[in-house]
């Protein structure tokens, strides 16, 4: 102002705000500029800033705990809320947060609320944020199925599981009960959940709430869910030490002495390559493989992540050069190198040993490697296992 002389200042992030926040005196003067600005532009930043407008889900999940935390001492509150947030790590402008609100005073009722973000991309057009809203009223057996999973809870804590891969699905989950008080918290990777953790009581629970909020969104985020977490799923750890194998094992499961798992991962639009491979040191040598391909979409209307599954048995020659290569890996000759790029193909490589049991993980950017700087073997390994796998592919 120039007269008297004055400058006030504030800002807010469109896609972070609380309820109070979005109805709060800053937020009305940019609401009301940015309204005045869209006859003037036909730039998505101004023409969709409304889609970027209020809750997206993408707030730290603490501070969702904290909300449901208040809410629970008002007058008529439910008696629990139940809340999940999940993020896909490929893709960070992807988010899903659920949030189930269950009474069980004056007759048993529950209602779930779901709201999804996600990133559309385009060809002609600047990103754009998609935002998906949706509530729906759980039928009778399914409040009280998850009642039963939640008054269970006391004697079995939820927990964080740890995940087997470094990009996934990731899941937060909080459950908050009013009388008597409890609040429990814990996380899962619906992508990297081991064979021996998807029993666990929060994978369990995540699972339960994900498929009852199929009704209520149709969101991919959430529809597409099964995707990264069903029995078909290849992205989830499996047992190591188990040749793939089919043919040269005529049906029988026989135990592998070398396990090598490939994740790879295309930034920032996304797609990713998993491939694994089991060896077994006969003569000949034994070698099964699987490849799993998640190619970029540029559609924002793909319902589902599309994944392309292979697996077959490596040639006798195929298997003997591996193995080889293998067999001279000193103790931690595999080392992560330092990428020099932002994005481009960050990928991780692990080896595991049965009869000198042993782990080695590395890590580097196939776009980022330089003649002559350190880890060979490790960019060398990387690369021979993609050849084999698009040997397959061809």
């Amino acid at each position: 102002r120039k007269h008297p002389s004055t400058v006030k200042k504030g800002c807010c992030n469109l896609m972070y705000l609380t309820e109070e926040e979005s109805n709060g005196s800053t937020m009305a003067l940019i609401r009301r500029l940015l309204s005045l600005a869209r006859p003037l532009s036909s730039s998505p930043l101004i023409v969709g800033w409304a889609d970027f407008r209020g809750d997206t889900g993408q707030r730290e999940f603490s501070s969702y705990v904290a909300e449901a935390r208040k809410r629970l001492i008002e007058d008529s509150s439910p008696d629990w809320i139940v809340l999940v947030q999940g993020i896909l790590d490929s893709q960070p402008s992807h988010y899903a947060l659920i949030k189930i609100l269950l009474h069980t005073k004056a007759g048993t009722r529950a209602r779930l609320e779901a709201v999804t973000s996600r990133r559309a991309t385009s060809r002609r057009t600047l990103p754009a944020q998609r935002i998906r809203q949706g509530a729906v009223d759980l039928e009778t057996e399914e409040t009280r199925e998850l009642l039963q999973s939640l008054e269970q809870l006391g004697a079995v804590a939820i927990e964080n599981i740890p995940s087997t891969i470094s990009r996934g699905y990731p899941c937060s989950i909080a459950a908050l009960r009013n009388d008597p008080p409890l609040e429990l918290r814990g996380s899962c990777d619906l992508l990297g959940t081991a064979e021996a953790d998807a029993e666990k009581p929060t994978a369990i629970l995540i699972r339960r709430v994900m498929a009852i909020a199929e009704r209520a969104s149709s969101s991919p985020m959430i529809q597409g869910w099964r995707e990264y977490a069903g029995d078909t799923n290849v992205w989830r750890s499996v047992a190591p030490f188990k040749l793939l194998s089919s043919e040269n094992g005529r049906g029988q499961v026989l135990d592998a002495d070398w396990t090598i798992t490939l994740t790879l991962y295309s930034v920032p639009h996304g797609g990713k390559k998993y491939v694994r491979v089991d060896l077994r040191e006969t003569e000949p040598p034994l070698g099964g493989m699987i490849s799993t391909n998640q190619p970029f979409e540029c559609d924002p209307e793909v319902p589902r992540p599309r994944s392309e599954r292979t697996k077959r048995d490596l040639h006798v020659n195929e298997a003997r050069s591996l193995l080889k290569r293998l067999q001279k890996l000193e103790p931690c000759a595999l080392i992560t190198i330092p990428s020099t790029v932002v994005d481009g193909a960050p990928c991780t490589v692990t080896v595991l040993r049965r009869s000198k049991p042993s782990r080695q993980t590395a890590e580097c950017n196939l776009m980022g490697l330089r003649d002559g700087r350190p880890g060979t073997e490790t960019s060398g390994l990387i690369l021979e296992l993609l050849r084999l796998a698009n040997a397959e592919a061809q």
